[in-house]
C-alpha cells in the first residue's frame, strides 16, 4: 500500500497543472483563457497569467494529500484513475469540486474521499490575469 500511495503522489505532481481548456469563451491580453463553469454558474479562467499556487508549493500539497487522503483500496474495490476538477476563486478558496463527467450519485468511494479531502484544503494563492485575482479552474487527473 505504501508504494501505491507513493506512486499516486508522484502522478499528482506530474499531472497537477494540466489545465486543458474546454468551450473557450475568450481570452485577454495576458493570454488568459475563460470558460463558463456550469457547476458554480460563473465565468472562470482555465489559463491565467499566473496560475493558482498551493501555499508551500508542490511539496506541501503532496504532504497534504498524503496526510489527508484516507482511501485504502481492496481487491474488490480498486480504482486506478479519475479526473478531479475544482476552481480556486479570486480569494484562494477551493470551490466547485467535482469528478469530471460524473454525477454525484455515480462517484466511487475513492472519488468521494478525494472530494472530501479537497473540501478541507486550506486557502491557495489565487491565480492572476493582468495583475488581477481571478477564479481559475484546475483539472487534476489522478492515477495510482
Amino acid at each position: 500500500m505504501k508504494i501505491m500511495k507513493q506512486l499516486f503522489l508522484i502522478m499528482v505532481v506530474i499531472l497537477f497543472y494540466n489545465t486543458k481548456a474546454t468551450a473557450q469563451i475568450g481570452s485577454s491580453k495576458d493570454s488568459c483563457t475563460m470558460v463558463y463553469d456550469s457547476i458554480i454558474n460563473r465565468i472562470v479562467y482555465t489559463i491565467a497569467g499566473k496560475m493558482p499556487e498551493y501555499v508551500g508549493g508542490e511539496i506541501e500539497i503532496l504532504n497534504y494529500i498524503r496526510k489527508n487522503f484516507n482511501y485504502t483500496p481492496d481487491a474488490n474495490n480498486f480504482q486506478a484513475s479519475f479526473r478531479a476538477e475544482f476552481v480556486i476563486d479570486e480569494n484562494g478558496v477551493l470551490i466547485g469540486e467535482r469528478i469530471r463527467n460524473k454525477k454525484l450519485e455515480d462517484i466511487t468511494q475513492a472519488e468521494r474521499e478525494f472530494l472530501r479531502m479537497l473540501k478541507s484544503m486550506p486557502k491557495w494563492i489565487a491565480g492572476r490575469c493582468n495583475e488581477k485575482p481571478v477564479p481559475v479552474k484546475i483539472n487534476l487527473p489522478l492515477q495510482f
